[in-house]
């Protein structure tokens, strides 16, 4: 764990196990930058807890160096001319919502999918993806957006961890006064010390994760001898249907397409044979992203991953 410390704070990347499992762990409860707590990058929203702040934000982490650039239709697609409105002028566009994976954390604009999409395509792409985002506020932020009636397909990239906020009512107003309050208090990645550090990891049953990270594979290689694919999507479904429902009247005109992506590529079970009754206009895709799609330490698309999603949605649009 010491050496995986070490490699952390230089910059580095073993891809060797379990080194690379043991940096993962160290990474994300110690160096790791959360893009919507910079506050250069985010401001407080009353309707969604909060939006990009428009202009160029720069994120950084271990495994990349970026610069995320947002309008008023989203992250910027390079090679799209808005006019001041930020629409198109004209329909036939595609809408991108999801979390950070869509959002493209950890890319550069012109290396998301809904960049690849929109060269492939030659259709213009809204992305509208917001880090940490549920569906019930991404479809929000499009239903609030100037874009609705520009596009006439919806592209949704759902994440597991999406299933919560799926769930719950929750009082937004309230959820953004308290956002507020903690993104000034969040502390800028240049105050952090290796005793900050240290502590960290002192703090979360550090001897317990010594002992089992390691056998995380061995876990992995047992599920698929059991026949098991991955996670259960049932619950999912039915949560994320309950929303899908909520805003039928808004979304019956448009082509719907789901798929998903999971933190390191954790699979669902049976998800591209999921079907919502009574919305025939939706299906889902599961594109079958592999684990080198991701970073090795952060769990998001890196830039092979992005342009394997956009080809493949591609196909499916097209």
């Amino acid at each position: 764990m010491g050496f995986s410390f070490y490699l952390n704070s230089t910059g580095s990347v073993l891809n060797v196990w379990p080194v690379n499992l043991y940096q993962q762990y160290i990474y994300r409860i110690t160096t790791r930058n959360i893009w919507q707590y910079q506050k250069e990058c985010v401001e407080a929203d009353l309707d969604n807890v909060y939006v990009p702040a428009l202009g160029a934000c720069n994120f950084s982490n271990v495994e990349f160096d970026t610069v995320l650039n947002f309008d008023r239709s989203g992250r910027i697609v390079p090679g799209r001319a808005l006019t001041e409105n930020g629409n198109t002028g004209a329909a036939g566009g595609i809408a991108i919502l999801g979390d950070s994976h869509a959002m493209g954390w950890g890319v550069n604009d012109d290396e998301t999918f809904a960049n690849v999409l929109q060269t492939q395509t030659d259709k213009p792409v809204f992305n509208l993806a917001v880090s940490s985002y549920g569906t019930r506020r991404e479809i929000r932020r499009l239903i609030q957006s100037p874009l609705l009636e520009r596009v006439d397909t919806i592209v949704i990239q759902y994440c597991d961890n999406d299933l919560s906020e799926n769930r719950a009512r929750i009082d937004f107003e309230a959820e953004a006064r308290g956002f507020e309050t903690t993104l000034e208090n969040s502390m800028e990645p240049s105050a952090r010390t290796v005793s900050n550090h240290l502590a960290a990891i002192l703090n979360t049953h550090a001897l317990e994760r010594t002992l089992t990270l390691p056998l995380r594979p061995l876990r992995t290689q047992f599920r698929k001898l059991l026949g098991r694919k991955g996670k259960n999507f049932a619950p999912h479904l039915d949560a994320l249907g309950s929303v899908l429902s909520d805003y039928k009247t808004v979304l019956a005109e448009k082509r719907i397409i789901i798929f998903y992506s999971n933190a390191h590529g954790n699979r669902f079970e049976d998800f591209g044979q999921s079907v919502l009754e009574g919305m025939d206009n939706v299906t889902f895709v599961d594109l079958d992203i592999a684990r080198d799609k991701y970073f090795v330490l952060d769990d998001h698309l890196n830039v092979e991953g992005h342009n394997y999603v956009g080809t493949e949605l591609a196909k499916l649009i097209e």
